[in-house]
């Protein structure tokens, strides 16, 4: 999970939980009185705190103190560490203010910290922390931005988009799975696919995982993208490249991905009942899945379709080496595959 992802969904989430938070108070408070210029920047500035702090703490958690946990550990390190802090800022509140001598105000530390405000500020503060979080977990299931669709129904009645797909398949796997044994193989997937989460740094979204395959999909809105996918794949099997020694003294194994790559139109539509999720159809994604399936007749770890290699962004970038036009299975006519030099 990135920077941004984690604390924009950190904001927007204490955002609604402040608004809540004020809802309960308006009922012991007159209208008047409550709205007033100290009282909204008092809103603003804890929402904007409270999303930025514990957003950033979380990215922190699980870019360095838990990687690779199961989700349940994540989540308990994440509120301890949450709520260690929060007592921390509520201990250091308690003296600035009573420096100020407020008559109404807890002379005894104990008596504020078992205050009711405090009490269920905390506690709301750890629900919120948790809901956020097992929020964020729900969406990287369904991956990233899925959630928001779904509940918006962007896509509930099908629509058309333009998208660039690429397939990518582990070289090798029948040899490398009978070698290894079905648990060492799926170990050594996990491993591959856990660092496909560069593809985010590069706006890819992860459509689905069939086996040791994986399908990334962007939008082309966007003239950057088509450089995205190129520098995303690069970048991921570099990443496995210097991992090399890892995957060599725990599988005797050094991976390596092949990548076919297409754009095209599709049908974008939520399908299914108890199990929902954003479906992509139509023969851009038969078409991509055919040219990553040529790589190894081709002796090529990428393959790229003529549409793709077309793309305005692509050509000032790249040069190709056409590799000859081919019948693939299930279409009428011939495409034309290149590779870059």
């Amino acid at each position: 999970m990135g920077y941004k992802y984690i604390l924009r969904t950190y904001l927007i989430g204490w955002f609604v939980a402040s608004i809540v938070w004020y809802l309960i108070r308006i009922s012991t408070i007159e209208v008047g009185e409550y709205i007033s210029t100290e009282r909204l920047a008092f809103f603003t500035t804890s929402w904007l705190f409270q999303g930025f702090l514990y957003g950033t703490l979380f990215y922190f958690i699980t870019s360095y103190l838990t990687q690779r946990v199961k989700f349940y550990q994540l989540l308990g390190v994440a509120l301890l560490t949450q709520l260690i802090i929060a007592l921390v800022i509520v201990t250091i509140l308690f003296f600035v203010v009573r420096s100020f001598n407020y008559e109404a105000f807890p002379k005894s530390f104990v008596l504020f910290m078992t205050s009711p405000t405090v009490v269920f500020g905390t506690i709301y503060s750890l629900i919120v922390n948790a809901l956020i979080s097992i929020t964020m977990s729900i969406s990287l299931i369904l991956g990233q931005g899925m959630l928001k669709y779904i509940i918006t129904g962007k896509y509930y009645e099908p629509r058309k988009e333009r998208r660039i797909f690429m397939f990518i398949d582990l070289r090798d796997s029948t040899k490398i799975a009978e070698k290894l044994g079905h648990l060492r193989f799926s170990k050594l997937i996990q491993d591959c696919f856990y660092e496909l989460s560069i593809f985010n740094k590069y706006k890819g979204q992860i459509y689905k995982y069939v086996g040791d395959e994986a399908i990334i999909t962007w939008p082309t809105d966007n003239s950057v993208e088509a450089i995205n996918s190129l520098q995303a794949f690069y970048a991921f099997t570099n990443i496995l490249q210097n991992k090399s020694k890892y995957f060599k003294s725990t599988y005797n194994v050094i991976p390596s991905f092949k990548a076919g790559i297409h754009v095209g139109n599709v049908t974008v539509t939520e399908i299914g009942k108890t199990k929902r999720e954003i479906a992509y159809l139509g023969d851009t994604v038969n078409t991509t899945a055919r040219i990553q399936g040529e790589c190894n007749r081709q002796k090529s770890h990428l393959l790229l379709s003529e549409d793709f290699k077309n793309l305005q962004t692509i050509t000032s970038e790249y040069t190709f080496s056409k590799k000859g036009s081919f019948m693939l299975r299930g279409k009428n006519e011939p495409i034309n595959l290149y590779t870059i030099n």
